[in-house]
């Protein structure tokens, strides 16, 4: 199976989501989960409206489906 983004969820109520003020004034959204991607922006205004194809979270909830069947 490929990996795709969930364009049905989005990462606002991720609890690995940090939300960060920068010293320019304006604000962010952070990926804090652990792995090669931790602290990748996940958006400026508000979060990104889709959970990206390689957040840790996701895959391990595809392959936890995928060990069901």
């Amino acid at each position: 199976m490929n990996p795709s983004p969930d364009f049905s969820r989005t990462c606002k109520d991720c609890e690995a989501l940090c939300y960060e003020e920068r010293s320019t004034g304006a604000s962010c959204y952070r990926c804090g989960h652990p792995g090669p991607r931790k602290g990748y922006m996940m958006g400026t205004v508000r979060p990104i409206p889709f959970i990206p194809a390689w957040c840790p979270k996701l895959i391990s909830e595809r392959q936890g489906k995928e060990a069901e069947k």
